[in-house]
């Protein structure tokens, strides 16, 4: 039963504090705008890959290796019809046309002023037209031109974490992940900071001695069309950073953690050693979150299978893409979905090694594929870069 509800916000009280710097910033509880018995209802809204996406076409990111090759593609961004690829692996950051067509790589790794250690996210500012690669090797944002690519400047912020957003000129959230590695300033996992470090605000507080583990497989901080999202790792709910209240507010509530996790989702090292994951049984919420004014689109474990949710926010239906129908070839190649277009295009990560092995394993599967996207198929190896999927919601 999937239910649109009021919102009802109230204020908790404050956390008590002995000075400045150790106050956490509470957030305001209350009902989400948005129910969905997602565990309840998973199995009545599978649906085939190609019943709900067309105009399927595979793209293959399209350069010379020694410029950029991807181990995975991690994050994409689509913007002014361009793609800004991040592979985390290899601290790849790259920018690619409509086609898949290499334009340039933003900065490198090296241990010069204008060189990174390593990326794990970005952000753009399009109102002073740039990039900003942030990296948690030495705690720094890398600025750089959405023009051409020049770096611009390198600002310290001292500060540890697994993901980092910009919310408006010169200030950021930094989801840190349940890291202490900030030299006592705070338990907080979400800060909102200025380009120097300064923590203007603490949200989301969490005890050290218990939750203390960098999770990847869960939670996310993200930003979709003047939306900024994020969700605590192991959480039904996804929060809305509201710029009226200047806090964040229960926005969707996506019913699927199961009772086992949800008793232990704060004892992390019992999640982390027990079979509690693993257990057939287990479900919660994945890592990977996007959306635009009419759908969201999100991963999510169930039945040791990584899911994937479609919600229609206007008629508040429900459609699941999950691989355990071998005949879903779309869904059996997919890995993630990586961004949805305010005209309703989604792009998915898509597998070059599920590729070959299905080519292996079940030839009349492949022989489907290939038919529809032969000349890209044809050239895929083990050499290969890393392709994404793009299609179009149906109506």
């Amino acid at each position: 039963m999937i239910k649109q509800l009021y919102p009802l916000l109230i204020l908790s009280s404050l956390l008590s504090c002995k000075s400045k710097n150790d106050w956490v910033e509470p957030f305001k509880f209350g009902k989400p705008l948005i129910e969905i018995e997602l565990k309840k209802n998973e199995k009545s809204n599978e649906i085939f890959f190609n019943n709900k996406i067309e105009n399927i076409r595979l793209l293959e990111l399209k350069t010379n290796p020694k410029d950029f090759f991807a181990a995975s593609i991690d994050k994409v961004v689509c913007y002014k019809n361009n793609f800004y690829i991040l592979d985390k692996h290899f601290s790849n950051l790259a920018v690619f046309d409509k086609d898949g067509n290499f334009i340039r790589k933003i900065g490198e790794i090296g241990l010069n002023s204008n060189q990174y250690r390593k990326i794990v996210d970005f952000s753009i500012d399009s109102i002073d037209n740039k990039l900003i690669v942030y990296s948690n090797e030495n705690r720094a944002l890398y600025y750089y031109s959405l023009d051409d690519g020049s770096f611009i400047n390198k600002a310290y912020i001292n500060l540890y974490g697994s993901d980092i957003q910009l919310v408006q000129k010169d200030s950021f959230f930094l989801y840190k992940n349940f890291s202490t590695n900030d030299n006592g300033r705070g338990k907080g996992n979400l800060y909102l900071i200025n380009d120097k470090g300064k923590i203007i605000k603490k949200f989301f507080p969490f005890d050290s001695k218990i939750s203390n583990i960098y999770w990847t497989n869960t939670g996310f901080l993200t930003q979709s069309y003047h939306k900024t999202i994020f969700s605590p790792p192991f959480n039904d709910t996804v929060y809305n950073y509201s710029f009226a209240t200047m806090n964040w507010e229960p926005y969707l509530l996506i019913r699927i953690t199961s009772d086992s996790i949800k008793a232990n989702k704060d004892l992390h090292y019992k999640l982390f050693a027990s079979k509690i994951l693993i257990d057939s049984a287990a479900s919660y919420l994945g890592p990977d979150y996007c959306q635009n004014n009419e759908y969201a689109l999100f991963t999510y474990q169930s039945e040791r299978r990584i899911k994937i949710g479609l919600f229609h926010f206007p008629d508040s239906r429900l459609f699941v893409f999950s691989n355990k129908n071998t005949e879903d070839i779309y869904t059996r190649l997919i890995s993630k979905p990586l961004a949805i277009t305010q005209d309703n295009n989604v792009v998915f990560s898509l597998s070059r090694d599920k590729i070959l092995n299905l080519h292996k394993t079940n030839s009349s599967l492949f022989n489907i594929i290939r038919d529809a996207n032969k000349n890209i198929i044809d050239s895929v190896s083990e050499n290969s870069n890393q392709l994404i999927l793009i299609g179009s919601i149906k109506k």
